[in-house]
């Protein structure tokens, strides 16, 4: 009976994490079709390809658990999710870099403001 309700609390749980991976999923496909060549654009497009990644590395791991296949399958699910993890880590990055680069255009400016004013 404990046997039991356990194999349900875990189909069911996998299936709200198949349910997140999805909305995941569409998210970051929707994201990575907007785009407009603007300057965020790279980063984004990096950030959304990993998190496709991501999902797809869960899908494994998941599926590793409904057909058994243990060792193998859940070791590719966890390396194509560290590929995912580190597109996405990447992604911020290009974010960051384009984001102190404004702020150093806005202190230069700050700075010729003060001398015109001196």
């Amino acid at each position: 009976m404990v046997e039991e309700a356990s194999y349900f609390f875990t189909f069911v749980l996998e299936g709200i994490i198949s349910f997140l991976l999805i909305a995941l999923l569409y998210y970051a496909l929707k994201i990575l079709t907007s785009f407009k060549k603007g300057m965020l654009e790279r980063g984004w497009k990096i950030l959304s390809i990993g998190i496709i990644f991501l999902v797809a590395g869960g899908w494994i791991m998941t599926l590793s658990n409904y057909i058994f296949a243990g060792g193998y399958l859940y070791q590719l699910g966890l390396g194509i999710d560290g590929v995912g993890f580190c597109l996405a880590v990447l992604g911020f990055k290009s974010h960051y870099d384009i984001w102190s680069m404004g702020r150093e255009v806005s202190a230069k400016l700050d700075q010729k403001e003060e001398k015109v004013a001196v």
